[in-house]
């Protein structure tokens, strides 16, 4: 088999992966993490949210959502209009809404000043607070 007869794409892996699902547009979620800090995800459409930590003002996002299950989405996105262009951030959620719970991901590079393309990685747990409703006790765990 001549592999020149078949070009590269530059995302190949797509074809393995589930489409982009638009079924969270227009919800907002209030994440309470474990480690003392609110979070807020608005998704304003199909493909765009904003996001923001309590206190803070809503910046713009484009997201990715795949679903896993009925109830259970992960969203993606980078942030943008950051300072150096070298430094990049990625918040990623593993949302179940069953059960109320949320995994964020918090991704950076270049925090390293060593090895700048090294990806460090920071993960909470944490609940979804719902109007009139106790936070649930039991947590994603490692």
């Amino acid at each position: 088999m001549n592999m020149r007869n078949y070009p590269r794409r530059v995302y190949a892996i797509d074809q393995f992966t589930q489409p982009h699902v638009t079924e969270l547009a227009g919800e907002k979620f209030h994440f309470v993490l474990d480690n003392g800090t609110d979070y807020y995800l608005n998704f304003t459409s199909g493909d765009t949210c904003e996001w923001n930590f309590a206190g803070g003002e809503p910046s713009p996002a484009t997201y990715f959502c795949r679903k896993g299950d009925d109830d259970t989405y992960m969203v993606d996105f980078e942030l943008t209009g950051l300072a150096d262009e070298f430094k990049r951030e990625n918040h990623l959620f593993i949302i179940v809404l069953e059960q109320r719970l949320v995994t964020f991901a918090h991704c950076k590079v270049g925090e390293n000043p060593q090895f700048p393309y090294l990806v460090s990685s920071k993960y909470l747990f944490g609940a979804i607070q719902t109007p009139g409703m106790p936070l649930p006790f039991k947590r994603h765990c490692f």
